[in-house]
């Protein structure tokens, strides 16, 4: 079992971008975020111990919220989790949640999870044509708010990391 660290979004605009993807190409409609840490290995750890931890990073991160990002651009690649995507100007205040996470997880003996960190917002897990994607990116760049906002941290318990739709059907959402 994995654990996925997200920060989440409220932002209408957003939501309704994805929820509209996900009707109109026929895939599960997700929670607008920001994955953090993802890949988190939860090994033999027991439920107390993940309780702990969030509740740990929890304290930790929250007096740190809201969490503004200014968008750059909506992008398209391969990958599966980022077929279509929203990048952002970088900030200090998001490598600071990021490593206060990172701290938190290392001192509760959670060692094996993902170092990589590309911060973006995905709105579409789908393998789509490479001509639907630049469509979709045309299309959804024109709604494109200037600012997003994050005020809540949730984790994601998975069996593995995501591959397909059906893979976002099995996640269980677990309030911090």
């Amino acid at each position: 079992m994995f654990l996925s660290l997200w920060l989440t979004s409220n932002n209408q605009t957003i939501n309704e971008i994805i929820k509209t993807l996900a009707n109109e190409e026929k895939t599960p409609i997700f929670s607008s975020h920001i994955t953090l840490i993802n890949q988190i290995n939860l090994g033999k750890k027991k439920e107390s111990e993940i309780k702990k931890t969030l509740e740990d990073l929890s304290k930790s991160i929250k007096p740190l919220f809201p969490l503004t990002l200014t968008t750059k651009a909506v992008e398209i690649s391969e990958s599966f989790t980022k077929t279509l995507f929203i990048t952002f100007q970088p900030d200090q205040k998001l490598l600071e949640i990021r490593k206060i996470a990172q701290e938190v997880l290392l001192k509760n003996s959670f060692s094996q999870f993902n170092k990589n960190f590309s911060p973006h917002l995905s709105l579409i897990y789908k393998h789509i044509l490479q001509e639907r994607k630049i469509e979709l990116k045309e299309k959804v760049s024109k709604k494109l708010p200037k600012r997003i906002s994050f005020n809540h941290l949730l984790a994601i318990k998975e069996e593995k990391p995501i591959e397909k739709p059906e893979d976002v059907k099995n996640w269980e959402y677990i309030k911090v």
